[in-house]
């Protein structure tokens, strides 16, 4: 179920032609939690929302990552088994798949208790999150009811046979004195990744690194490929239940900040989320966006779960505002140049039509080597 694309008020989404940046969008909808075993989709869309290429999937679809030949690998969401029902709540996939511009499977990995995101590396090998329980002596340090089934994160490096090569378990490099479990979540998982993406050349030491958001510690890390030690992590509460943080090429960290259970500073403070950017060799924040300098303008810029941010060749931020299914592309003033609503959904079985994403993606033409199958993006 589908419609034309619009924006906030109902117009076309193109509001600045002259500002906006001339990209393609990668998109699907993700029905939260379900798994029922849908089919899915991945749209590689114009700036209208025009669907100009679609790969479908055999399972509803969370995370998709375009590569340079046209290839797209897709995580999807596993249907739901008796045997993985233990496994915390939100975000499993399951399933992760590599696939031809026509759609054919290339590649498959399984792993039931993979979850979030993924990321692709140079050589060809892909870095996968998934579960695993905690030592019961590093579990005690995390929470103090001994009884509690607690569950933190991995990251593995998967080969193309499906060979691990590399893998970082944060219960061995993460001290629970300094990367504290939020006190609001349920007490089952520690660190909650929700967003990996690799980094040549980390602005702090210069190493290859791992950048990863942690949504149940508040914090965004840098996790060093070598030594597999954390060369830089953001101040604790800077962000709550933040999502998709990535580098920008300013060597500044990009971050949607969904401000999940934030505690208040003051008694009008609402319930707002942000994007910010933090410089990591200094900690500042050197931009920040929010809905507006009033009370309700920042209370209509909110999504509890999921949302992304990316940095726009032109200068713009991407916005997604995931459960609504709101995309924004913003200016470095903070001009709205592109405002879409996915008209995209699921068989959702709620009040009204699903048409959340987990995030999306712009491309550009030269980025892509199927551009000439391509009309321009607007």
């Amino acid at each position: 179920m589908s419609g034309a694309a619009r924006n906030t008020f109902g117009g076309p989404p193109i509001l600045r032609a002259d500002k906006v940046d001339p990209s393609y969008l990668l998109l699907a909808t993700l029905n939260t939690g379900d798994h029922r075993g849908d089919e899915g989709f991945a749209h590689l869309t114009d700036l209208t929302g025009a669907i100009l290429h679609t790969w479908k999937t055999g399972y509803e679809t969370s995370v998709a990552h375009l590569q340079k030949n046209g290839d797209l690998f897709v995580a999807q969401l596993e249907p739901n088994r008796p045997d993985t029902s233990h496994f915390p709540g939100g975000g499993r996939t399951g399933i992760l798949q590599r696939l031809d511009w026509r759609g054919t499977v290339l590649w498959e990995y399984r792993h039931e208790a993979m979850h979030h995101d993924f990321e692709v590396l140079p050589n060809g090998n892909v870095v996968v999150t998934v579960w695993e329980h905690i030592k019961p002596e590093i579990a005690r340090a995390v929470v103090s009811d001994e009884r509690a089934e607690l569950w933190c994160d991995a990251l593995l490096e998967v080969t193309p046979r499906g060979d691990v090569v590399w893998e970082w378990h944060a219960q061995d490099h993460l001290d629970p004195k300094s990367s504290l479990l939020n006190e609001f979540p349920h007490r089952i998982e520690w660190t909650h990744i929700n967003s990996v993406r690799h980094v040549p050349k980390n602005p702090v030491n210069g190493e290859e690194a791992l950048l990863v958001s942690m949504r149940n510690t508040n914090a965004v890390y840098l996790i060093s490929k070598k030594t597999k030690r954390v060369i830089w992590s953001s101040e604790q509460w800077l962000t709550a239940g933040q999502h998709d943080a990535t580098l920008t090429p300013e060597g500044t960290v990009l971050v949607f900040d969904n401000a999940l259970h934030r505690r208040p500073t003051s008694r009008s403070e609402v319930v707002a989320s942000r994007v910010i950017e933090i410089d990591p060799r200094t900690n500042a924040v050197t931009w920040e966006l929010t809905g507006g300098p009033s009370s309700s303008e920042r209370a209509s810029f909110y999504s509890s779960i999921m949302c992304g941010a990316q940095r726009l060749e032109n200068g713009n931020t991407l916005v997604v505002l995931s459960s609504p299914g709101h995309l924004l592309e913003v200016t470095p003033e903070k001009e709205t140049v592109w405002d879409f609503i996915n008209p995209f959904t699921t068989k959702g079985t709620g009040l009204w039509p699903n048409n959340a994403v987990f995030t999306a993606r712009r491309y550009r033409a030269e980025s892509l080597d199927v551009s000439e199958r391509l009309p321009p993006p607007f």
